[in-house]
C-alpha cells in the first residue's frame, strides 16, 4: 500500500504515522499495526516538474530516435513493422535476440520517414536535455546588418532553439501516445521512464544512522566537505556493495578465525583447538591449504544442520580428497621431515635389533593391529632386522592383509648406468634394482625388496607414488597407512635426529681447486668469443645479429660452467652430508642449492638475459665501457659460504628484485583471472544424459570430456583412466602362469577384439579413445612378446609348450601371456573404467575454473623465450608471451595477441633448403633491404628520385622474382605513396626513377624528402604482416633432427596456408581469432585447448585436458568465439542478477527493467543471494515418497482447554 506524503504542516497535524509505527508505541495508521507488528509502507513525493531518470537516459534518447515527432508512431513502414513484431513475439526469444532486434530497430528507423510528413531530423545528447534539429541550417553570404536586426534575429534564434530542446515535459507528452511499446523492447510504458514521483521507504528499511559519541576535529572538517556522498548505485556496486558484499558474500554465524601450527600426533583426518591455543593439524595436510605455518590463519565453520554435517561428513573429509580434481595427483602425501625420515628408514647400514624394529612397528599402528614379525634379514651373530623390511610391515602388517603392492620407481640417486635396454619392461626393472646406489624402490607383492624411499615414491607430485598406486584399490587402508607412516616418521626423526652446520656447506681443498680450474676455463673461453666479436670474425647464428650470437653463446658457455661446478661439488661431498640427504631424498633443494652454497652461485639473468646495461654502455660504473666479460655481466664466482663481492651482490640483488615485483603483480592479476573463470563456469554441470548443461539447460558438452570421466579418479599420464603399465605389472605378480599355456599374438588379439566388441559407448560401454588406449597397449606386448622369440630364435607367431624347449620356457618367463592373465586383465580394466564414469550432479564448471585459475598464482607474468625443441639460436630470436599474460589473451578472445606465431609444416621438412626457399617467399621484403642506393636527382629539368637495386644482394640471398619491373608494381600498389603508373618509370633491370605528383614548385623540395624516408619501407616480396620467419629443426626423444618447420612470426594464416611449399593441412596459429575466421569455430575449439595446454606445459604444470576442453567449449558453444570478459559473459548468460553480481551492476539493472525482464532463479549466483540450494552437487537430488506408503498417523494431540 501506498500513501501520498503531504507538507510538513499536514504531517505533524495527523497523530498516526502512515508509514508505520515510529516507535514502540506508537500505532501505524495504515495497518493499525504495532511496532512490532508493521513491517513499514512506503510513501511517494509528486514532484512539480518531471526529471530525467539518469539510469534511463540512454533509454530514453534511443526512444526519441525510433519515434516520429509529430505523431509519435515508431518510424517503420508497415511490412518491417509486423515482421519485427513477429519475432520479438517468439515465445523463445532470449533477451539477447530481443536486445538485438531493438538495435536493428533503431538503425532501420534512421532511414525512414513518417507517414504523417513531419520533418524528422537528428537527435542529439547535450549536458542536461536533447536536442532535435528539424534542418540544418547554412550562412549562404554575409551582410552587415543594423542593430534592430540582430536584436530580432537573436529573439528568433533563441525561439528555435527553445522549440528544438526535449525536455523532460515534451519527452512525457511524445512518450504517451506511443503504442508500440514491444519494438521498442520496453517491458512498461515509455513515460514511466521519465521521474514524476519519488518513493519514500518505510522507516524499518530505512539505513541507521550511527552517531558517534567522539568529539571531532576542525582538521576533519575539509575532508568531510571534499567527501562525496553515496548513492543508491555506489551502494550497489564494487567489492563492498550491496550485490558482492552481502548478497554474494552473506555473513555465517558459528565461524572463526586464528593461527595455525603443525601437530604431527595428529591423524590426517582430525583437527584440534586446545583452550586458548592455535587451530592445529597434521603438516601432510599442508598442501591442499597452502599452509606453511609462518603466521598463516585458516577460517572455521561449524556447521549446524544435520543435513550439513552429512555433507562435510562425506564429501569435504580428507579421506575423500586424497587426489585433486586438476590433475588426478595425490593431495596428501609425506613432506620435508617425512622424506629425511623415510630415506634414512631404508638405508642398506639401517639394521634394527629386535627391540628397535618392534619399537618402530608399534608407532606403525594404534596397538589394535596384529602384526606379523618377518624373518630377520641377519640371525647371527644377532637378529637383525632391515628398515626395507619395516616398509613391508606398513604395506602388508599380517597375512590377514589382502594388499597386493607391486611397484617400481627410479629415485633421484638411481644411476642411469645400471639401466639396460631391454625392451621387456619387467627384465627393466630387475636390472635396475642392482642400482650401487640402491635407488631403485621396487616393492614385489608388498615386499619392498629393493630401493631407498623418497620424494618419487611418497611424494605428491610424483607420477606414480606410494598411495597413488594403493588409493584406487584399497582406499579406506590407504588412509590409514598413510597415517601410520606418517606418525613413525616424525617419532623416527626425532630421537634419530637430523641437523644441518656451517661446517656441511664449507668446500674442502681439492674441491676449491677443481673450482678455480673450471672457472679460469670457462672465463677464457668467453674471452675469446668476445675478442672474435671484436675482430668481427664471430660467425652469426642463423637469425641472430652478432651480438645476439655472442650472448647466447656466453650464456652457454657459463650455464655450463655452473652445472659442471655442481657436479664437482656433489661428488667430493660426505655421504652424510645433510643437504646432500635432504637434496637425494626430495625433502628440500636441489643439487643447484648445494652448488650455490658451496662453490658458486653462477649466472645472474633480468628477464631472461645477462645483467643490461644501466650505465652509458657498461652495467656498473666499476667495469670499463662495452665490457661484456662474465663479472661485468652478472656472473657471481663467489659461493654463499665464501662470501659475494660489492658488484656481485648487487647483480644478485637485481634477480632477486625482479621475483618479488613479479610475485607483487601477478596476485591482482591472477586473482582477477580466477574471478573471471569462476563467474563463467560456475553453473554448468553434468546431469543424468551424461551432457554438460548450464542452469538454463543448454548443452555445452554432449559427453563431458568427450569420455565421460572423472579427472580426480584418473591414474595414468595425459588423464588416462587407468594406469595399464602398472594394472599389467600387479596381475603379472597376483596371478602367475603356473603351467598354463602361453598365448600366441593372434590370440591374444582375438581375445582382445571379441572382449572389446562387447562394449557399446552408445549403452555405456568404453569410449573410443580407451579402446585406442588398450589396443595400443596390448599391440606394444604383442610386438615385445614377438621381438623375445625372434631374439631366441623361435617361430614368432607360433607358441609351443613351456616343456617342449628351454627357450620355450624363457619366452613365456620374459615376455609370454597366459589365457587366465589376459583375461583377468581385461576384466579388471573394463571394471575400474566403469568405476570412473562421471557422476550426475558434479559441478564441473567450478572444479575447472579453480583447476585453471590456482596453478595461475605460481606462473610468472615475464615473456619467455620460445619453448619448444628448437635450437639456441631460435631461442635468440623469436619470443612468445607465456605465463600469465598469455593465459589473459586465450580467455580474452584477444583480437589482437603481443606474439602471434604460426607454425608452417613443409612439404618436405626433411630438407632444411627446402624451408629456406619457402622462408624467402613468405618473409617480408622491404625496398630498402634490397636497395643499393636512394638518391634525389635536383639537376635535370623534373626533379625525381633514382632507385637502384643490388642484384648482387638479392641474387645472394635468393629473393627470387625481385627486379624493377616487380618493385615498380610495389611502389604503385603501396597506399600510402599514392603513385600512378606515369610517376615511376623503369630504366633498367636494376633502376628506377620516380617523379613526386604535384607541380607546386614551393613544395616540391618536402616531397622527394618524403618520398626518400618512406620508399625503404615498401614491401616488394612476401607477406606484409609477416615480420620474419625461422627455419626450425624438430628433434625427437633421441636429440636428433627429425624435420624442418617454419616459426612465422606474424599474422595471415590465410596466407601462410597458401603459401607454396606448406601443407596446409598440418599448420597451425597461437591467434585464436583469426583460427576462427580462416578455418572455423572447430578449429579455434581444438587452438583453445592448446594453447592453453602449451603454456602450462612450459611452466611444469599439468592439468587434466578435460577442463581446457569445457573451457573451449564454453568460449565456442554459441557459434563465434566469447572471451570470459564482462562482454563476453554477457553473451553467455542471461540472469540479470547473475550479470549485476559480476559487473557493471547498474547497467544490467537499468537494461533489465526497462525491458521488464524476467528471472529464473537457476544458477549458482542467482541461489546464493536469493539463500536457496543450487542445481547442482547434492542439490540436485529432491527425495520424494509416495503419501499412500506412509503408515497412518494415529496420533492424537491433548485438547488444549479441557471439557
Amino acid at each position: 500500500m501506498e500513501f501520498l506524503l503531504e507538507g510538513e504542516d499536514a504531517a505533524r497535524r495527523k497523530k498516526k504515522k502512515m508509514g508505520g509505527a515510529a516507535n514502540k508505541q506508537g500505532e501505524c495508521g495504515t495497518c493499525h499495526g504495532s511496532y512490532t507488528e508493521c513491517p513499514g509502507h512506503f510513501g511517494y513525493l509528486k514532484l512539480a516538474l518531471p526529471v530525467f531518470n539518469v539510469g534511463f537516459f540512454n533509454n530514453i534518447l534511443d526512444v526519441v530516435k525510433c519515434i516520429c515527432k509529430g505523431c509519435s508512431r515508431v518510424l517503420l513502414v508497415e511490412k518491417d513493422r509486423r515482421e519485427f513484431l513477429k519475432k520479438m513475439r517468439q515465445p523463445r526469444a532470449e533477451p539477447l535476440v530481443k536486445f538485438a532486434l531493438m538495435k536493428k530497430v533503431r538503425d532501420k528507423c534512421k532511414l525512414s520517414r513518417c507517414p504523417c510528413k513531419t520533418l524528422d531530423g537528428s537527435t542529439e545528447e547535450l549536458r542536461s536535455a536533447l536536442s532535435h534539429k528539424k534542418e540544418k541550417l547554412a550562412i549562404t553570404s554575409i551582410h552587415t546588418l543594423d542593430p534592430a536586426t540582430v536584436l530580432s534575429l537573436f529573439r528568433r534564434m533563441i525561439d528555435e532553439v527553445d522549440a528544438t530542446l526535449f525536455s523532460s515535459y515534451k519527452s512525457i507528452y511524445y512518450f504517451q501516445p506511443i503504442t508500440d511499446c514491444e519494438l521498442l523492447n520496453l517491458g512498461d510504458r515509455p513515460e514511466k521512464l521519465i521521474i514524476t514521483e519519488i518513493a519514500v521507504p518505510p522507516v524499518p528499511i530505512r539505513p541507521s544512522v550511527f552517531v558517534g559519541g567522539g568529539g571531532g576535529r576542525m582538521s576533519d572538517a575539509p575532508c568531510l566537505i571534499d567527501s562525496q556522498h553515496r548513492g543508491l548505485i555506489q551502494r550497489l556496486k564494487g567489492k563492498t556493495g550491496r550485490f558482492r558484499g552481502n548478497l554474494s558474500g552473506k555473513r555465517t554465524e558459528y565461524t572463526g578465525r586464528t593461527v595455525i601450527s603443525p601437530d604431527p600426533n595428529l591423524r590426517i583426518t582430525e583437527a584440534r583447538i586446545m583452550p586458548w591455543r592455535t587451530l592445529r593439524f597434521n603438516e601432510s595436510v599442508c598442501n591442499p591449504y597452502n599452509a606453511d605455518f609462518d603466521g598463516d590463519e585458516m577460517n572455521l565453520h561449524v556447521p549446524q544442520t544435520e543435513e550439513a554435517r552429512t555433507e562435510a561428513l562425506m564429501l569435504m573429509g580428507v579421506q575423500n580428497n586424497l587426489c585433486t580434481p586438476k590433475n588426478g595427483e595425490i593431495l596428501v602425501a609425506s613432506t620435508q621431515d617425512f622424506l629425511t625420515s623415510s630415506f634414512l628408514i631404508t638405508r642398506k647400514d639401517s639394521f634394527y635389533d629386535r627391540s628397535s624394529f618392534t619399537l618402530l612397528c608399534s608407532y606403525l599402528g594404534d596397538a589394535m593391529e596384529n602384526i606379523d614379525l618377518p624373518t630377520p634379514a641377519l640371525i647371527k651373530p644377532i637378529e637383525l632386522w632391515t628398515g626395507k623390511q619395516l616398509f613391508s610391515v606398513l604395506v602388508r602388517p599380517n597375512a590377514f592383509t589382502k594388499v597386493y603392492l607391486n611397484l617400481g620407481v627410479r629415485e633421484k640417486i638411481c644411476t642411469k648406468k645400471c639401466a639396460l635396454t631391454v625392451e621387456d619392461k619387467t627384465s627393466e626393472a630387475v636390472h635396475d634394482a642392482m642400482c650401487p646406489n640402491d635407488g631403485f624402490v621396487y616393492f614385489r607383492n608388498s615386499e619392498l625388496l629393493s630401493g631407498q624411499v623418497g620424494k618419487k615414491t611418497l611424494d605428491l607430485k610424483a607420477n606414480q607414488n606410494l598411495i597413488d598406486v594403493l588409493s584406487p584399490v584399497y582406499e579406506k587402508f590407504v588412509l590409514i597407512q598413510a597415517i601410520y607412516l606418517f606418525s613413525c616418521s616424525a617419532r623416527f626423526i626425532g630421537n634419530h635426529g637430523f641437523s644441518i652446520g656451517v661446517d656441511d656447506v664449507q668446500p674442502g681443498e681439492s674441491l676449491n681447486e677443481k673450482k678455480g680450474k673450471t672457472i679460469g676455463e670457462g672465463y677464457q673461453e668467453c674471452h675469446e668469443l668476445i675478442a672474435q666479436y671484436s675482430k668481427g670474425a664471430l660467425k652469426p647464428q642463423p637469425g641472430c645479429s652478432r651480438a645476439q650470437t655472442l650472448e647466447a653463446r656466453i650464456s652457454g658457455v657459463l650455464n655450463k660452467l655452473r652445472d659442471t661446478a655442481g657436479d664437482h661439488c656433489m661428488s667430493t661431498l660426505h655421504w652424510r652430508n645433510s643437504p646432500l640427504i635432504m637434496s637425494q631424498c626430495g625433502s628440500k633443494g636441489s643439487p643447484i642449492n648445494i652448488s650455490q652454497m658451496v662453490v658458486c652461485v653462477g649466472q645472474q639473468s633480468v628477464g631472461g638475459r645477462r645483467a643490461p646495461n644501466g650505465f652509458i654502455d657498461r652495467t656498473l660504473p666499476h667495469f670499463p665501457i662495452n665490457s661484456k666479460t662474465p663479472a661485468a655481466k652478472g656472473f657471481v664466482a663467489n659461493s654463499f659460504y665464501t662470501g659475494l663481492t660489492a658488484t656481485e651482490f648487487f647483480f644478485h640483488t637485481m634477480g632477486g628484485r625482479e621475483g618479488l615485483v613479479d610475485t607483487a603483480v601477478k596476485t591482482a592479476e591472477t586473482g582477477y583471472m580466477s574471478r573471471r573463470l569462476m563467474k563463467g563456469l560456475e553453473d554448468l554441470s553434468v546431469f543424468y544424459d551424461q551432457t554438460v548443461r548450464n542452469a538454463s539447460g543448454g548443452i555445452v558438452q554432449f559427453v563431458y570430456g568427450d569420455d565421460g570421466m572423472d579427472p580426480v579418479k584418473m591414474e595414468g599420464k595425459g588423464g588416462n583412466p587407468l594406469n595399464l603399465d602398472q594394472l599389467f605389472m600387479k596381475v603379472m605378480a597376483t596371478c602367475p602362469q603356473r603351467g598354463h599355456e602361453t598365448l600366441s599374438p593372434e590370440a591374444i588379439s582375438q581375445m582382445l577384439n571379441d572382449k572389446l566388441s562387447e562394449q557399446d559407448p552408445s549403452a555405456g560401454g568404453c569410449s573410443d579413445r580407451f579402446k585406442e588406449l588398450l589396443t595400443k597397449f596390448v599391440g606394444n606386448r604383442i610386438k615385445m612378446l614377438r621381438n623375445t622369440r625372434r631374439a631366441l630364435h623361435l617361430d614368432e607367431d607360433h607358441v609351443g609348450r613351456k616343456d617342449s624347449s628351454i627357450e620355450e620356457c624363457v619366452a613365456a618367463n620374459i615376455s609370454g601371456i597366459s589365457a587366465k592373465q589376459l583375461q583377468v586383465f581385461l576384466d579388471t580394466c573394463l571394471s575400474r573404467y566403469h568405476s570412473k564414469i562421471i557422476e550426475a550432479g558434479a559441478s564441473i564448471g567450478a572444479i575447472g575454473a579453480q583447476s585453471i585459475g590456482e596453478p595461475g598464482t605460481q606462473m610468472t607474468l615475464k615473456t619467455f623465450h620460445f619453448a619448444g625443441v628448437a635450437s639456441m639460436s631460435i631461442l635468440s630470436v623469436l619470443y612468445v608471451t607465456l605465463g600469465v599474460p598469455r593465459i589473459k589473451e586465450i580467455i580474452n578472445a584477444a583480437k589482437k595477441i603481443s606474439t602471434p606465431i604460426i607454425t608452417a609444416e613443409l612439404l618436405s621438412g626433411q630438407d632444411e633448403s627446402f624451408g629456406v626457399k619457402v622462408k624467402r617467399c613468405i618473409e617480408k621484403v622491404v625496398l630498402g633491404e634490397v636497395a643499393a642506393a636512394i638518391k634525389i636527382v635536383l639537376k635535370s629539368s623534373q626533379p625525381n628520385l633514382v632507385v637502384k637495386l643490388d642484384m648482387q644482394r638479392i641474387e645472394a640471398q635468393g629473393y627470387e622474382g625481385i627486379n624493377a619491373d616487380s618493385v615498380q608494381l610495389s611502389i604503385i600498389n603501396y597506399p600510402k605513396l599514392k603513385l600512378k603508373s606515369q610517376h615511376v618509370r623503369v630504366i633498367d633491370e636494376a633502376k628506377l626513377r620516380i617523379y613526386p605528383d604535384g607541380t607546386d614548385r614551393s613544395k616540391l623540395q618536402f616531397e622527394l624528402h618524403n618520398l626518400k624516408s618512406m620508399l625503404p619501407k615498401v614491401i616488394v616480396k612476401g607477406i606484409p604482416t609477416v615480420e620474419r620467419a625461422v627455419v626450425n629443426p624438430v628433434k625427437g626423444r633421441d636429440k636428433t633432427i627429425e624435420r624442418y618447420n617454419l616459426l612465422v612470426e606474424g599474422t595471415n594464416l590465410l596466407a601462410v596456408l597458401g603459401a607454396p611449399g606448406v601443407d596446409a593441412m598440418k599448420t597451425k596459429s597461437n591467434h585464436i581469432m583469426e583460427v576462427n575466421q580462416t578455418l572455423g569455430i572447430e578449429a579455434a575449439r581444438r587452438s583453445i585447448i592448446d594453447e592453453i595446454q602449451y603454456t602450462f606445459e612450459s611452466n611444469n604444470m599439468i592439468i587434466d585436458l578435460r577442463h581446457m576442453m569445457l573451457l573451449a567449449d564454453l568460449m565456442t558453444y554459441k557459434g563465434e568465439v566469447l572471451g570470459i570478459t564482462r562482454y563476453g559473459i554477457a553473451k553467455m548468460k542471461s540472469s540479470v542478477l547473475m550479470l549485476a553480481s559480476f559487473e557493471k551492476t547498474s547497467e544490467h539493472l537499468f537494461n533489465a527493467s526497462y525491458a521488464g525482464r524476467e528471472d529464473q532463479i537457476d544458477g549458482v549466483s542467482e541461489c546464493i543471494i536469493m539463500g536457496i540450494p543450487m542445481q547442482l552437487g547434492t542439490g540436485i537430488l529432491k527425495v520424494r515418497q509416495r503419501l499412500e506408503s506412509l503408515p497412518e498417523f494415529k496420533y492424537q494431540p491433548a485438547p488444549i482447554m479441557s471439557s
